[in-house]
């Protein structure tokens, strides 16, 4: 475990600690905590210093999911317990969807990959779901990722746009089966980056790496081998979309299933994509064969 010794040399009231991705052993024996003398340890559980409350849990996000917690339900009930009046930052709010203060917007021309068209735009970019709840503009709003379609498909002359590239967290990853589950804006080229030296590619790839998971969804893009592969559909297994009220909905093939085929090729305009589950396929070789 890492070394404590400097919190103790903090000129401050109170001082706290989160379990990290390596001090496991803190979590399954909570008594352990007596280790560390000179801060209060936080696992799932608040604290109140000088009026300031505060909220700490463990989190490992690529060893498991949030808060090391795979099953949206469980996660759901931790975030239930975080009282409503704590300060949430960080990775305490990584797919926390309760209302956050409402991020600035700000006049931007934005285009199309094909840059045929520009126009000024109100563009928010939240950096955490409850952000991206607290931006919608009921007169109207356009989500974005990288802005790689060729249209203008992710504009809103005058109205309101919602950026959703700084929305770029992996949350969970199953080695055994390659099922991903990220946030919108997570786009193919982190996920190559990141997963393709672990043997793991995308099942679905259009003509660039430089697109957004919540826009392949949108568009339901398909690659090359679209007649023996399908679209992007195909290799994904559950949503979280944001609808219009401003409520976060679950969908899958099973649950809210018409939410869920709805949103592929919808453009966002059914609801925004906030995560995705899908799968990835496992890299079998690096070589081609070709016969002549």
């Amino acid at each position: 475990m890492t070394s404590t010794s400097g919190l103790g040399s903090f000129p401050t009231a109170g001082r706290s600690s989160l379990p990290g991705n390596h001090e496991f052993f803190l979590e399954s024996d909570p008594s352990r905590r007596r280790l560390i003398s000179n801060a209060t340890v936080l696992i799932n559980e608040g604290v109140e210093v000088a009026g300031l409350k505060t909220w700490g849990s463990p989190t490992a996000p690529l060893l498991g999911a949030v808060f090391g917690l795979s099953s949206p339900a469980d996660r759901a009930s931790l975030y239930a317990k975080i009282p409503g009046d704590v300060v949430r930052s960080g990775p305490t709010s990584v797919g926390d969807t309760r209302p956050h203060p409402r991020p600035a917007s700000t006049s931007t021309s934005l285009a199309g990959w094909g840059n045929n068209l520009r126009a000024d735009c109100l563009l928010a970019e939240p950096e955490l779901p409850g952000e991206a709840v607290a931006s919608l503009d009921r007169a109207g709003t356009v989500a974005r990722g990288l802005g790689r379609s060729y249209g203008d498909a992710a504009l809103n002359g005058g109205g309101q746009v919602l950026g959703l590239r700084k929305l770029d967290r992996f949350l969970a990853f199953d080695e055994a089966t390659g099922t991903l589950t990220c946030e919108a804006g997570v786009s193919l080229d982190e996920i190559i980056r990141h997963f393709a030296p672990r043997g793991w590619f995308p099942m679905i790839t259009p003509g660039t790496k430089f697109v957004t998971v919540g826009g392949c969804i949108a568009n339901d893009v398909h690659g090359k081998a679209h007649h023996v592969q399908g679209c992007f559909s195909a290799s994904v297994d559950a949503l979280t979309v944001l609808l219009a009220s401003g409520a976060v909905v679950n969908a899958t093939r099973e649950t809210n299933s018409d939410l869920f085929w709805g949103t592929f090729g919808g453009m966002g305009l059914l609801g925004v994509v906030l995560t995705a589950t899908f799968r990835l396929r496992r890299i079998e070789t690096t070589y081609f064969r070709q016969r002549s």
